[in-house]
């Protein structure tokens, strides 16, 4: 069992400090990166406060929004399944969240949930109806 503990704590480490779009938000996007493009004010690799934060400021409203169990949490229940004794803590952090622009157009964004709290690794925009693509 301690074999297959470590095991599972080391497939959950986060990847290396500051990967683009995964655990960070890129600081400008770069010409051919998906990975640093904003859509709509958010980026990949935001964390649940920037979410937050650009909701404010572009005075989003919010359709739905889910919360999630902690990463943490989700590892002492794995724990806790396998016969451990780890008490959970009981947090949450930012799931998804279904936003409207205020223009006809939604936002959608998925978070994953990380040690240090969630991420985006999502985000989609659906345009107001009759909205034709660019040339």
């Amino acid at each position: 069992m301690i074999h297959l503990m470590a095991f599972a704590l080391a497939a959950a480490q986060v990847p290396a400090a500051g990967q683009t779009g995964v655990t960070s938000a890129a600081p400008q996007t770069t010409k051919g990166s998906p990975a640093t493009f904003d859509l709509a004010g958010f980026r990949l690799g935001m964390s649940e406060a920037d979410v937050e934060q650009v909701i404010r400021e572009r005075r989003l409203t919010v359709r739905r929004r889910t919360r999630a169990t902690t990463f943490e949490d989700r590892v002492r229940d794995l724990v806790n399944v396998r016969g451990g004794r780890l008490p959970l803590k009981g947090g949450s952090v930012l799931d998804n969240a279904d936003l409207d622009d205020g223009k006809g157009g939604r936002i959608s964004i998925r978070m994953l949930g990380w040690p240090d709290g969630a991420r985006i690794r999502n985000v989609t925009y659906l345009p107001p109806a009759g909205t034709t693509p660019a040339a």
